[in-house]
């Protein structure tokens, strides 16, 4: 029984926010950002939240698949930045495409969530007869940047990508799909806070609601 990755999709606004224009907000240059991250534009959405760029992404991948969408029984939404805590957005975005009787949930592991939940969608379709699963990682972070804080504006911004993964017992001589073999997964607990999102509902004066990191750290 192989686990294969038969399509992709991504999505982002067409809201841009280069180097150039940062500058005039804070104090940084283009050279400066450049150099110590590679960034020279980041993706900012202005009119569409973080489960619509999931479900665009997502559309983008069923457009390169002729597949029945109800045979997707797995939808894994990876964020930090869900629009509600309750529900889901994984079940919100499932109905929005029309996706049934799916198992759905979200899963927050950060910056590695997206890796996180192929590796969960892969084992539990390994244990069932599910034919597919949709596997989505959306962030729109820009909700949560100090605009002020040179550190760590510069970084970070907006999109969504998805996979749709195939359970199947045919292997695929051709390799015109990609079949997920094996993960290694760990982590480390973060014990100085060096990037951290406080939750809004406990933000006190000894607490952010903004995005915060020890960038030399």
């Amino acid at each position: 029984m192989g686990i294969n990755i038969v399509s992709t999709g991504s999505y982002t606004t067409e809201d841009i926010l280069d180097n150039k224009r940062l500058s005039e907000m804070v104090d940084t240059r283009d050279e400066w950002i450049i150099e110590r991250t590679g960034i020279k534009t980041r993706h900012i959405s202005n009119t569409h939240t973080t489960e619509e760029l999931a479900v665009e992404a997502t559309k983008n991948a069923l457009k390169r698949l002729a597949i029945d969408i109800d045979d997707i029984g797995i939808v894994i939404f990876a964020s930090v930045s869900s629009d509600t805590k309750v529900p889901a957005s994984s079940y919100t975005v499932a109905g929005k495409l029309g996706i049934k009787d799916a198992i759905c949930f979200d899963l927050n592991a950060a910056c590695s969530g997206f890796v996180y939940s192929m590796s969960v969608a892969s084992s539990l379709l390994r244990g069932s007869k599910t034919k597919y699963a949709l596997v989505i990682g959306a962030e729109k972070l820009s909700k949560f940047v100090n605009w002020e804080d040179r550190g760590t504006c510069i970084l970070f911004g907006d999109g969504a990508g998805c996979a749709i993964l195939e359970n199947t017992d045919i292997i695929d001589t051709d390799c015109k799909k990609i079949e997920l073999v094996d993960t290694f997964l760990g982590g480390k607990y973060d014990a100085k806070k060096y990037l951290t999102i406080d939750s809004k509902d406990s933000v006190d004066d000894k607490t952010s609601p903004y995005i915060s990191m020890n960038g030399r750290k």
